[in-house]
């Protein structure tokens, strides 16, 4: 048996009053990979790499709400036009494979 490591995305977006912010949701798969490193290093890339001004990452763990984040990584994206909030929850499972 082989492992893989398949990385998630959970979407919890917070609009501004009048629903206008721009807040992306991503696929529920982000992907698989070989293993964890190299799932975590294109996390960082797609996040911090490919949209430098976009995305945070978010270290308190806590939503706009005061509810928690249970995530092993969250990124954060804020509409700077309107105020809306988007949090960006990854996850990364082991899974097993045959091959």
């Amino acid at each position: 048996m082989e492992k893989v490591c398949v990385v998630t995305v959970d979407t919890r977006r917070f609009f501004d009053e009048c629903q206008k912010s721009y807040l992306p949701i991503m696929h529920k798969v982000f992907g698989v990979y070989i293993d964890r490193d190299k799932a975590q290093s294109a996390i960082w890339e797609y996040f911090r790499e490919d949209f430098k001004e976009e995305f945070e990452y978010c270290l308190d763990k806590i939503d706009k709400d005061g509810k928690a984040l249970v995530y092993d990584d969250v990124f954060t994206r804020t509409d700077k036009t309107y105020g809306g909030i988007a949090y960006y929850g990854i996850s990364y499972y082991i899974e097993n494979i045959e091959v």
